[in-house]
């Protein structure tokens, strides 16, 4: 019994041992892998079998992106190791770097091959894999051939029948070639041929085995040949006979289908065997590799088109080039997609965000996308996620869209929101009825009060207001959620906003001691929005910000011309935050703020409202914040033309 190949491997990707070991399974060859999973590991591998001298691997693999110790390190390490003269030493990395390459192959890698591996990669790996068995197996076993020597001039034997192309236009090569077949004892058969029109009529004649084949024809020369050969001759191994001895031609060669590539003047009897025989097990190996794509694509399509998702891949031009039965059922059941624009049939998307997929990498996901305009009744709503994909080169070669139906889970969202604004609207009737009375009654109306009793009702008052504040911002942001809201947009004064803001929270700032410093720029433009809405905006941070402050602290609100926009900025030195912190601004009960100096109620709705009344103006809202020194928001709203000077 043949020993099985003796495979190490020094790799930290399971994947990658995984790829290797279905491999050495499709490739039927006897063998054990040992796995080493970082370069120290590796190394400690290499110094114990040297310091031992014991069997050395015949076949080992290296990654150079290891764990603790790099993959060069190791080579060094084994380069320095005399048992591992004999071993295959085999690169396997992502790095397609031209420095690693020479450094690798320098260090004594006998072969450099990058992952992800392509199908080339995989059959030059199995190549690799294979050269290692044979050089193992004995050669007088009864494998494929039989390959022995005798007394009598050291025949070749070759019991099996093969009929031979032999392609070649130098009489000279044409009469060694046959010479040399002859020394292999056993039948066989030759056809020849001096040009690639006659190597074609023959292979549609005859039933061929193998073909040996210069490059240099009269009709054809180089790749041409191996083009010509493999459009009728795809089944049929090839080796080339070339009088260059040149590595480069060589791997063209090998690169367009060949599957061996031997030298003239350098060829015996035992060579040619060996290179019929690997040539056969390498054009296998191919059929198989291949087989396994086309059957892992079929599985790969059964599994896309049963995926209970929208799926669909496009091209750099944003055109369909495929899309599972889902995609076509949501988006357009009766159209064929194919070819149709991505960014035509989902028009919600804005349409940057598919350019800077394409022409920058950049992915991006939406949630609770409408497929049709909105208002079509039965439309989906999707969430989706969408990133280029890249090809051989690294080059962009498209997009992959994946859409999850959320239509129902959106559709329970509305109801809840439904429910809570109905909720809300009547809890805050009869709030206010009890507004007016406490007012009525702090002003005298049921008579006057100690300074005790007053103070309380000036508690309940408050804490009455802070609860119609919070019902008021729930309303105003479901209604800006559904649209509810109707804004007049027109020219108008920020200064009087900001006044009417200042004097609607100045009660409140007063009971804390805390100073509205107003620093407006006096020839300041009219904004183009809604007053009403703008006033709201104001007042919340204004609000906010008194929250956050301490007794005797100072607010200021500033505002200034900058550009096409209006610049303005709510400052308060209170507590500040920390970067973590302000992650969770903006968001709906984003509440995160320290709440030592806090007064009346706060759930975070205020700057989520805030957030909703900026982007309905096409404007935009950001903060700036360090804990205990200060924190401000800053609003930039586009400004009414032409520039009006404010009173």
């Amino acid at each position: 019994m043949t020993r099985p190949i003796d495979i190490a491997m020094i790799e930290d990707n399971p994947h990658d041992v995984l790829l290797m070991q279905e491999l050495l399974k499709d490739a039927d060859i006897g063998y054990s892998l040992r796995v080493l999973q970082d370069g120290e590991e590796g190394i400690a591998y290499i110094e114990q079998l040297s310091s031992l001298k014991i069997a050395y691997p015949d076949l080992l693999f290296v990654d150079l992106n290891l764990p603790k110790r790099s993959g060069h390190e190791v080579l060094g390490a084994i380069k320095k190791c005399d048992l591992f003269k004999e071993t295959q030493v085999v690169v396997l990395t992502t790095s397609d770097s031209p420095k690693d390459r020479e450094l690798a192959l320098s260090n004594g890698a006998t072969s450099y091959l990058t992952k992800p591996p392509e199908m080339q990669n995989l059959l030059t790996l199995l190549t690799v894999v294979e050269n290692a068995w044979h050089n193992i197996v004995s050669l007088s076993e009864n494998t494929w051939f039989d390959i022995s020597s005798d007394s009598g001039g050291g025949a070749i034997t070759l019991p099996i029948v093969h009929k031979i192309l032999l392609i070649e236009d130098n009489p000279s090569d044409i009469l060694l070639m046959e010479e040399t077949l002859k020394s292999l004892q056993g039948a066989y058969e030759i056809v020849s041929a001096q040009s690639l029109k006659e190597a074609l009529s023959a292979l549609a004649n005859s039933s061929i085995d193998l073909i040996l084949t210069d490059l240099g024809l009269p009709d054809a020369s180089g790749t041409q040949v191996l083009k010509g050969l493999r459009n009728v001759a795809k089944n049929i191994p090839i080796v080339v006979l070339s009088g260059l001895d040149d590595e480069k031609m060589a791997v063209d060669s090998l690169s367009h289908g060949a599957q061996d590539y031997l030298v003239k003047g350098k060829i015996d009897g035992e060579s040619i065997v060996r290179s019929i025989r690997y040539a056969r097990t390498r054009k296998e190996a191919e059929r198989l590799a291949h087989q396994v794509v086309i059957e892992e694509s079929a599985l790969l399509q059964k599994i896309l088109e049963r995926a209970p998702l929208s799926i669909a891949r496009f091209d750099c031009s944003l055109a369909v080039t495929a899309c599972n039965e889902v995609f076509q059922r949501q988006v357009s059941p009766n159209a064929n997609l194919l070819g149709m624009s991505i960014k035509e049939l989902l028009p919600g998307v804005p349409a940057e965000l598919w350019d800077k997929t394409i022409k920058l990498d950049e992915p991006f996901r939406l949630e609770a996308l409408r497929i049709e305009p909105a208002g079509t009744l039965h439309s989906p709503v999707w969430d989706i996620a969408v990133w280029s994909t890249k090809g051989r080169n690294a080059g962009t070669t498209g997009g992959i869209i994946l859409g999850s139906d959320v239509t129902q889970r959106v559709l329970f969202e509305s109801q809840r929101e439904d429910f809570i604004a109905a909720l809300a609207h009547d809890i805050r009737n009869p709030l206010i009825g009890t507004k007016r009375l406490l007012q009525a009654v702090i002003g005298g109306a049921g008579g006057k009060f100690d300074e005790q009793h007053e103070a309380i009702l000036i508690m309940l008052n408050e804490s009455n207001d802070n609860v119609l504040t919070l019902l008021q911002n729930l309303l105003d942001v479901y209604r800006y959620k559904s649209s509810a809201i109707s804004l007049v947009f027109e020219a108008i004064d920020l200064i009087e906003c900001a006044n009417t803001a200042i004097a609607t929270i100045a009660p409140i700032a007063a009971s804390e001691n805390i100073k509205i410093s107003c620093n407006f720029e006096p020839s300041l433009a009219f904004a183009f929005g809604d007053s009403t809405a703008i006033t709201r905006l104001l007042t919340n941070l204004l609000n906010n910000a008194i929250k956050f402050s301490k007794p005797s602290d100072v607010i200021e609100i500033n505002a200034q011309n900058q550009d096409s926009d209006i610049v303005v900025t709510v400052t308060d030195h209170g507590l500040g935050m920390t970067a973590e912190e302000q992650q969770f601004l903006f968001k709906r009960f984003g509440q995160t703020r320290n709440t030592q100096y806090k007064v009346g109620a706060g759930t975070g709705l205020g700057l989520y409202l805030c957030k909703q009344i900026v982007d309905a103006h096409h404007g935009s809202i950001s903060c700036k914040s360090q804990p205990d020194i200060a924190t401000t928001f800053e609003i930039r709203l586009p400004r009414s033309q032409p520039i009006l000077t404010a009173s």
